[in-house]
């Protein structure tokens, strides 16, 4: 059975800022819905951990995805999930966030 959902969170909240960290935690998921980005983004110290970005998230992929000449009038944060969401791989994510939330919903 395969299942879909999606989570919507309101700003400002400290939660908020968590899907970027779990978009960041898959860079060939970022990658294959984004393919002019570098092919190594996340190996920079600023992206290496995207549970521990400093000066938010959501700036931090914006900024990335703006370089490689997305979102260039600003990150239209829900199509950049979407697109994103397609191809990510829960047992690829390196983010902790993601992973705890994934293991989470396997116990359910």
């Amino acid at each position: 059975m395969n299942l879909h959902f999606e989570i919507f969170l309101e700003e400002p909240s400290a939660e908020a800022f968590i899907m970027e960290a779990w978009m960041l935690g898959d860079p060939q998921a970022l990658r294959a819905a984004f393919p002019n980005l570098s092919a190594t983004f996340e190996k920079g110290a600023a992206l290496r951990n995207p549970d521990a970005v400093k000066g938010g998230t959501w700036e931090a992929l914006e900024r990335l995805l703006q370089k490689s000449g997305y979102y260039l009038g600003g990150l239209a944060k829900v199509d950049c999930a979407r697109s994103v969401a397609a191809h990510i791989d829960p047992d690829r994510n390196v983010s902790r966030s993601f992973k705890v939330f994934h293991s989470g919903l396997h116990r359910l």
